[in-house]
């Protein structure tokens, strides 16, 4: 036996249970590491706000900005395309982790040596050892263990926890006292090379399997064919997802991108790590049912859970950006409070489009979600300028807001096709509407000049409202599946 079939036989589940079960499991893990990574990253943001200026996390930014750009626009899309191949994927193993060497290696000497480029185009000079810094996390990623796509394929989350979690966990102990010590933004620095470095070690002890460089070119180009489409709908995602982050950065400056950046950490980029998970649990299990009444079953019950889980939280932050932010970062932070409005609601759209993202790729129609993705930006490059001109920083974010619907009623179109158009992809969205009403109920007060503490007990029980009718229409789905 293969070291390979034995970790995957390790993996099988032992009662074979069924895969609404093994989804539901699944989806329960990823629910638990989003928790904890959500409970890490808000305690490092609260801590690291008060010690860091707006400056600091817009120097920052603009790093991962770049950093992102050359990531996304050279992803091969192996690792999905070995995802939803069915069969052994082990032969193509070595030829993905080489491949992912490579580019990993090439990307950090392109980012170390063109940082003084970065400097140019955001005119700030700052930036270039930033850039320099976290220019190895390319190489980082890139040679991760491959063989953690098992983790996704048989469904296992448990183990991807303790993956990224504890890169998280990381990055939150180094931050914190190099924050203390030098109240700079070589926190941030440390931190994102911590949790790199943790989650690199971490991908080889959760699975153990060790990669050796060869290249199968038969095989690549194998990958590659699905891989393509994915590619550019990655880079389509890009440009959806961080051209705002590049209009701020480049039009408005470092210190407009830091308020913008703390918004989207606190408002939406726990929502688009939702995404990411509710696109880890249902690729797979979609790929496993690929038509019939049991893949429009499961489509239909993961927008329920996903609407129903997301839009009270767009709700609440509508409602109590100003309490939050002030009892959260404190009074210097308070003109993130209308970005983190709008962006909190882009995140609960760009969550919920990730159901449909997942169907589509599982019936190998991954072009898609390139097109809704293009779609997206093609309209946030037609609205950002007149929208900014007009509201500053404030209306970059509303032309991420508006063009956010614009590319999911794209998406839940397409997966209407697929599925056959009937009223139920409109009524499923009726529990999410009612989990909200305890948030519409409390706008009443918002006439009124009431004391902070006040506010804070109405947003409690709002928010512990919301959870009650969440969890009560939620659990049916998971009684239905016992």
């Amino acid at each position: 036996m293969t070291r390979i079939a034995a970790i995957k036989q390790a993996f099988a589940p032992v009662s074979h249970p069924g895969l609404q079960h093994r989804v539901l499991r699944g989806g329960a893990w990823l629910l638990g590491a989003d928790l904890a990574n959500r409970v890490i990253g808000l305690a490092k943001m609260v801590i690291l706000a008060r010690l860091l200026v707006p400056e600091d996390f817009g120097l920052m930014g603009l790093a991962l900005l770049v950093l992102s750009w050359f990531d996304t626009f050279s992803q091969t899309g192996f690792s999905t395309a070995l995802i939803r191949k069915p069969g052994d994927v082990e032969p193509y193993l070595d030829t993905f982790w080489s491949v992912q060497a490579i580019r990993g290696t090439l990307l950090s000497v392109v980012l170390f040596a063109g940082a003084p480029l970065a400097g140019s185009l955001f005119h700030n000079p700052g930036v270039i050892p930033i850039v320099r810094a976290v220019s190895v996390v390319a190489l980082f990623k890139g040679v991760a263990n491959p063989a953690v796509i098992y983790l996704r394929r048989q469904l296992r989350m448990d183990r991807e926890v303790i993956w990224r979690v504890g890169g998280n966990l990381t990055g939150f102990l180094v931050a914190v006292p190099v924050a203390l010590r030098y109240r700079s933004v070589w926190a941030l620095v440390a931190a994102a090379l911590a949790a790199n470095v943790a989650e690199l070690v971490l991908s080889y002890l959760v699975i153990a399997h060790r990669p050796k460089f060869g290249l199968d070119w038969p095989k690549a180009r194998e990958m590659m064919r699905y891989g393509k489409w994915i590619f550019w709908s990655n880079m389509a995602s890009y440009l959806s997802l961080y051209a705002d982050g590049w209009v701020v950065g480049r039009l408005l400056g470092g210190i407009s991108l830091g308020y913008y950046q703390v918004a989207q950490q606190f408002g939406m980029t726990p929502l688009t790590g939702v995404w990411g998970n509710i696109t880890a649990v249902a690729l797979p299990a979609f790929s496993k049912l690929q038509g019939g009444p049991s893949l429009r079953s499961a489509y239909l019950r993961s927008v329920r859970f996903a609407s129903t889980a997301l839009f009270p939280l767009g709700a609440l932050a509508t409602a109590f950006a100003d309490t939050l932010v002030r009892l959260v970062l404190g009074e210097k932070w308070m003109p993130v409070c209308p970005l983190l409005r709008l962006l909190t609601w882009v995140g609960v759209l760009t969550a919920l489009s990730g159901v449909s993202i997942a169907l589509l790729q599982a019936v190998n129609q991954p072009n898609h979600s390139a097109r809704a993705a293009f779609l997206r930006f093609a309209s946030f490059a037609v609205l950002f300028y007149p929208l900014m001109k007009f509201y500053g920083v404030t209306g970059v974010a509303l032309a991420a807001l508006i063009s956010s619907p614009i590319s999911l009623c794209y998406l839940y179109a397409r997966a209407a096709k697929v599925l056959g158009w009937d009223w139920d992809l409109l009524l499923v969205f009726r529990p999410a509407l009612l989990a909200c009403t305890p948030v519409l109920a409390s706008l009443a007060l918002a006439p009124f000049s009431l004391p902070v503490w006040i506010r804070i007990s109405v947003a409690g029980l709002a928010g512990f409202s919301c959870i009650v009718i969440v969890v009560r229409q939620l659990w049916p789905l998971f009684q239905a599946t016992r």
